[in-house]
């Protein structure tokens, strides 16, 4: 409701409003529903409500019920802004959201952990994320000082999902908060750079009979994370994203245990 006020502000142009039910908090979903109506009507907008088979999704994938529902929210939204000849889908994470990333890849022992980019890619659609300077305390108290009808998640205070754990932990001081930003931002360069130097490792392959050849690049003289972008990167660029089916040759002259570790992890 915030992101929306603040859009109508903004004068953003044509917007269409979509809630996802992913069947996991049942017992809601009827109060959810007349307060979805309650809104619509109070702000004479239309929300678009479409189900997911989250849990069917994660059981069968053998994935979290968190990146199920990612999944499946991205891949429906794509499919929609085909449809209907759009390009941006614009979602409501803010402040607390991004820090609660980073501590969360952090745990999970990601050696340059970052928090949530305002802006990203995915098939050459951009999603947005334009409230990542204003924390969950500002928006709550906006909504009901303007006295806001709006939804609150259940889920989001049950402690089996990792992220919640975290949400409900200490907060952060702001000494803390500046730490975890000045990180942030170092990582975020770090990573910028290695992208860079897969990039121009990537430009290097050669493609002879079907199989991707990659004896040109000397992976034994660069660091193991530039080793890990390419190799990763290489998947994705190659064989992802051009649907290519293929052979990957690796040189016999790799020969450090540490980049032949880093090319079958990745693989």
């Amino acid at each position: 409701v915030f992101l929306m006020k603040t859009l109508e502000k903004l004068h953003a142009g044509r917007l269409i409003y979509i809630h996802f039910v992913h069947g996991i908090r049942l017992g809601d979903e009827k109060r959810e529903a007349a307060l979805l109506k309650k809104i619509e009507s109070k702000n004479n907008i239309e929300i678009i409500t479409r189900r997911l088979p989250t849990k069917i999704y994660a059981i069968k994938f053998g994935v979290s019920i968190e990146h199920a529902g990612r999944l499946l929210r991205h891949s429906f939204l794509l499919h929609f802004l085909k449809l209907k000849k759009a390009h941006h889908v614009i979602t409501g994470h803010h402040f607390d959201d991004h820090i609660e990333t980073y501590l969360l890849k952090k745990k999970r022992g990601s050696r340059y952990p970052i928090g949530l980019k305002f802006k990203t890619l995915i098939y050459n659609k951009s999603f947005i994320k334009p409230l990542l300077d204003i924390n969950k305390q500002t928006i709550l108290k906006t909504l009901n000082s303007n006295k806001d009808t709006y939804i609150t998640d259940p889920s989001n205070d049950d402690l089996i999902y990792e992220r919640n754990i975290i949400r409900h932990s200490k907060k952060q001081s702001q000494k803390e908060t500046k730490l975890i930003l000045n990180d942030i931002h170092t990582n975020t360069v770090t990573i910028k750079k290695l992208n860079e130097s897969t990039t121009r490792l990537i430009s290097k392959i050669k493609t002879i009979n079907n199989t991707f050849s990659i004896s040109t690049i000397p992976l034994e003289k660069i660091d193991q994370d530039t080793c890990k972008f390419f190799i990763n990167a290489f998947i994705h660029t190659v064989f992802s994203r051009n649907q290519t089916k293929g052979n990957l040759l690796i040189p016999s002259s790799i020969h450090s245990s540490k980049h032949i570790d880093c090319i079958y992890k990745a693989l």
